[in-house]
């Protein structure tokens, strides 16, 4: 893979987290070495500390799902003394199994309780940590640490509250989320996060290096930086707005070829009415301006019609478009602008050549 940085992608969608300078490196155990907890327990705290002594590393965590990849996944969230009514069934919410050093590589704001840490380990009392939003649909107002839910017969208190993220994708918007802590019960695979100084690239031998001095069998998988990633899951929507683009463009110039033959012929028809106003001494700038002004009233009855069409149509767009409203004032009044020039510039050309045109011609045309 090229140590080459790649380009973050260009969109204004904030996805909740930061994506620049952090190295994501899938790893697995060998699981007859790595078949108890507290082996894992072991390996995970002696390759966390060997990772961030790498010369550039800042923070490392860990985490199940890598955000910005299509994950779906969710569970059933029951808050304590809330029965679900009969005959319906608990709403569902997104989950995902992190490490406190997660929310740290990636940047997630804290907004209220406490990152996961050593109090989260196997004895101690369960927690979890609950997105804004998912604090926002069930406690409202209410401050939600220290509250519990039910996880089966168990009950977990909420420990943390985090800022939103678009755990999916881009096009996804924030949705309520829970994060059981990874120090509770550490899996013998999983995805590291890793915060840099500078390219997460130039770390990637100094991490493997370290992760293969605490157990030289680990498998290292899909190296990748978050930039990689997230600039991976806008690729296709990229691919499609260049096709609209290049279809957007051919359709301006058939439009303005159409305009252009339209008005020609308008102008073929009315050749002895031309030729009999310029004998009578109409100017050619009157001339010009009278088929500009049937030009213009061509356009602008069209444009009209396509800005009601487009508009209506732009709706089936809204989900390919991030940061942006289907119906920005800029981006319609900047398209209807290139239209409407362009068209009238279709005109000018037969528009010119009436207004030039011979009477002694035209009045013998039959």
């Amino acid at each position: 893979m090229s140590d080459r940085a790649p380009r973050l992608p260009r969109v204004s969608t904030d996805p909740g987290f930061r994506v620049d300078h952090v190295a994501t490196v899938a790893i697995g155990l060998p699981a007859e070495r790595y078949d108890s907890l507290p082996s894992r327990e072991a390996f995970y705290r002696r390759a966390f500390e060997s990772i961030r002594a790498v010369p550039g590393v800042i923070e490392v965590g860990v985490a199940v799902v890598v955000p910005l990849t299509g994950n779906h996944w969710t569970a059933s969230f029951n808050r304590t003394g809330h029965p679900v009514p009969p005959g319906e069934r608990a709403p569902l919410v997104g989950w995902q199994v992190a490490s406190g050093g997660y929310f740290k590589a990636l940047g997630i704001p804290l907004k209220a309780g406490r990152f996961f840490d050593e109090r989260d380990r196997p004895g101690n009392p369960p927690g979890v940590i609950i997105s804004e939003s998912l604090g926002r649909q069930f406690f409202g107002t209410e401050n939600p640490i220290g509250t519990t839910i039910n996880d089966g017969d168990e009950r977990i208190e909420i420990v943390g509250v985090v800022g939103d993220i678009r755990r999916a994708g881009l096009a996804e918007e924030p949705r309520p989320d829970l994060y059981f802590p990874f120090e509770r019960s550490p899996s013998q695979g999983i995805t590291l996060f890793i915060r840099t100084e500078g390219d997460p690239a130039l770390a990637r031998p100094g991490i493997q290096a370290a992760l293969r001095s605490v157990e030289p069998n680990v498998v290292i998988q899909s190296p990748r930086s978050m930039a990689e990633i997230a600039s991976d899951s806008v690729q296709v929507t990229r691919l499609m707005l260049w096709l609209l683009g290049i279809f957007a463009l051919i359709a301006l110039v058939l439009a303005a070829v159409g305009i252009y033959g339209v008005i020609s012929y308008l102008i073929r028809q009315r050749t002895r009415e031309i030729g009999t106003r310029l004998a009578l001494g109409a100017s050619r700038s009157t001339i010009l301006w009278m088929v500009m002004r049937r030009g213009a009233l061509i356009v602008g009855t069209g444009a009209t019609i396509g800005l009601v069409v487009g508009l209506v149509a732009a709706r089936t767009l809204e989900s390919m478009l991030y940061g942006v409203s289907a119906a920005d004032p800029l981006v319609v009044a900047g398209a209807m602008a290139v239209l409407i020039l362009t068209a009238l510039a279709g005109c000018y050309v037969p528009a010119r050549r009436a207004a030039s045109v011979d009477p002694a011609i035209t009045l013998t045309v039959s």
